[in-house]
């Protein structure tokens, strides 16, 4: 983002540069007022030291010139100046993810490592500076993000300028500078614990991403699904939604990046030849086999323990219907006795029993509506 401002307003300074020196001084190391020797490391205009009892001490332009980020670019000097006497820094541990994955592949822990060398370069008019370390021959950039200070398209930028400069990126999420605290012990701390860093680009991480993508490929087509692996033999995804959720697909969009075939899951699996890849393949293949035989049993066990419930359940409102006839059944009626489940009742004027239309001899007429003799009765009768 050099040469590339969005436009804010100028802030406290707490870093500047002796004129004699050029040490980076801290406010707290120097005299107040003009006394202080110092000098802005963004512009070269003296600084007079205000350190009075009611505000935070700070530098500021003698002129009260406006130097734009003078405070930010001030505290990526003192953060250098840290670096150059620390010779060592903290850094986060490095993962690696895809869109379906439920957990990150760790390819590096958190480490404290020793620095090589570190430069600071900040052009004229230019925000951020560039604040560069070097391990073992290989670069990374600090990047400090003053109260989410860089938006997205600002974050995608520097992630092009770090691929086309080849050095990962580190961005450590601060305080704005009127209200953080960026003395040098706060930026050792900083450097030290690691707690406000992470990763805005990594190289390994790309390298390793570019690895599994690089043996990734579309899954066959059968018929409205596709052909997998790992699914259970002889049968096919019909459902589209199961290849989304797995973890062998990499892509953003789903099915089109599939790692199966080529039986890689971890980083560790490409250690493996493709027998043994392929035997574990296998092994998944039957195990989700066997869970889906599983499942299909528990799903028919489940569905006849439902309908035994329904069952019962409509056998006991059954019962509780005819107690309800039972105890408000009227034999004089004149009106059919019908009850909610469309079941006609009569009294058999034999036994006396309230009973269904379907177990009667006969019943209605001139004798009324709901008298009858039931079968049983009626059987009785004949026989005797």
């Amino acid at each position: 983002m050099p040469e590339n401002i969005k436009k804010r307003s100028a802030s406290r300074i707490y870093y500047g540069v002796d004129k004699d020196t050029r040490a980076c001084r801290h406010i707290s190391e120097v005299e107040s007022g003009e006394k202080c020797n110092c000098k802005c490391s963004l512009c070269g205009e003296a600084f007079v030291a205000r350190k009075g009892t009611e505000r935070r001490h700070h530098f500021a332009h003698v002129s009260n010139y406006d130097c734009m980020y003078a405070g930010e670019v001030a505290v990526y000097l003192g953060l250098y100046n840290v670096l150059q006497k620390k010779k060592t820094l903290c850094l986060p541990a490095v993962t690696l993810r895809f869109p379906s994955w439920n957990e990150d592949e760790i390819l590096h822990n958190t480490r404290t490592i020793a620095i090589d060398d570190v430069k600071y370069t900040c052009k004229e008019f230019a925000y951020p500076p560039l604040l560069l370390v070097w391990v073992n021959h290989k670069r990374l950039r600090l990047l400090l993000d003053f109260d989410h200070y860089y938006d997205e398209a600002d974050k995608r930028q520097v992630i092009e300028d770090a691929k086309a400069e080849n050095y990962s990126v580190l961005m450590y999420a601060v305080d704005s500078i009127d209200k953080g605290d960026f003395s040098p012990e706060a930026l050792t701390h900083m450097l030290e614990s690691g707690s406000r860093a992470r990763w805005l680009f990594n190289k390994r991480e790309e390298e390793w991403r570019n690895q599994f993508l690089g043996k990734a490929k579309p899954p066959e087509k059968n018929g409205s699904g596709y052909l997998c692996p790992i699914s259970a033999s002889g049968e096919r995804l019909s459902d589209s939604r199961n290849c989304g959720c797995c973890e062998y697909n990499l892509a953003n969009a789903r099915f089109t990046e599939c790692l199966c075939s080529a039986g890689i899951r971890h980083k560790d699996d490409f250690k493996k030849n493709e027998a043994e890849r392929q035997k574990e393949i296998e092994a998944q293949r039957l195990n989700n086999e066997e869970k889906q035989r599983e499942n299909k049993i528990k799903l028919a066990r489940q569905a006849k323990s439902t309908q035994i419930t329904a069952t019962e359940s409509t056998e006991e409102e059954m019962e509780q219907e005819y107690q309800r006839v039972v105890k408000n059944f009227d034999p004089d009626a004149k009106e059919k006795t019908v009850d909610k489940y469309k079941r006609r009742w009569i009294r058999c004027e034999v036994c006396g029993k309230i009973k269904e239309d379907r177990d009667f001899a006969y019943y209605g007429g001139s004798d009324g509506q709901n008298r009858g003799t039931c079968s049983v009765c009626s059987r009785k009768g004949s026989t005797n």
